[in-house]
């Protein structure tokens, strides 16, 4: 008796170990434990060195500017995020039973969550809590801007335009201005409707990129190739 209660069990032993055995290739292919580490590396910098005063690197030395460094983490903070969209393991990738897209996504919204957790406790424990709203805020835009990093120059590299556009985008509200330059997002105030708004359209438009872009970019190229044939055949009529 006992025998076929536990042969009735095996599809859903099987089952479960099948998901089991998908999630721990899925946290080796996407590295999630070496991001994890680094994302509570980054949290126990914030705790210790937040309120700490940075010079903010400006073209102009007459309009150099102190900022608690709590205020620029949210750029390395995306940059680690950003790499849970590469994989050591390809070819499990496009065989896994859940498809590319969902991968990412569950990689994407679990480290996103993971790294506003650890932020918030490094701020709290660091006494830079009032930073909080501030600091979430911009890991979400330089999150978006990741990603759209990621889907342009390759999964791998979704730290490169987050670094390039940092002073840019910084040293662009140093006007002397009541109120930042429209595209300067991090520079707005934390209750500022606008930033929310655009911190919410950069982050949703770099994920979908990176969850649908690739379709999106290889129609494209199939219609380039078109045109360029449809030219060519037209040339040698």
């Amino acid at each position: 008796m006992n025998h076929g209660n536990a042969m009735e069990d095996l599809p859903g032993h099987a089952e479960e170990k099948w998901v089991w055995n998908e999630a721990s290739f899925i946290v080796r292919a996407r590295k999630l434990t070496a991001t994890a580490l680094a994302l509570v590396v980054l949290s126990l910098a914030t705790a210790v060195w937040g309120r700490a005063s940075v010079h903010l690197p400006v073209m102009n030395p007459g309009m150099a500017e102190t900022l608690p460094l709590a205020i620029l983490l949210p750029v390395p903070y995306a940059c680690v995020i950003s790499l849970v969209l590469r994989s050591g393991m390809a070819d499990f990738d496009r065989i896994a039973a859940r498809s590319m897209a969902q991968i990412d996504l569950i990689c994407m919204a679990t480290a996103t969550l993971s790294a506003l957790l650890l932020i918030s406790v490094g701020l709290f424990a660091g006494q830079s809590a009032e930073l909080a709203p501030l600091v979430l805020r911009n890991t979400l835009w330089w999150t978006g801007i990741a990603c759209l990093s990621a889907w342009i120059f390759g999964r791998s590299l979704g730290w490169v335009l987050p670094i390039v556009l940092l002073v840019p985008l910084y040293e662009s509200a140093q006007s002397g201005s009541a109120e930042p330059p429209a595209w300067s997002i991090p520079r707005y105030a934390a209750d500022s409707l606008w930033s929310w708004t655009v911190t919410a359209a950069a982050l949703g438009g770099g994920v979908a990129l990176i969850l649908f872009g690739d379709r999106l970019r290889h129609r494209l190229v199939i219609r380039v190739r078109r045109v360029l044939r449809t030219g060519k055949s037209a040339e040698r009529r």
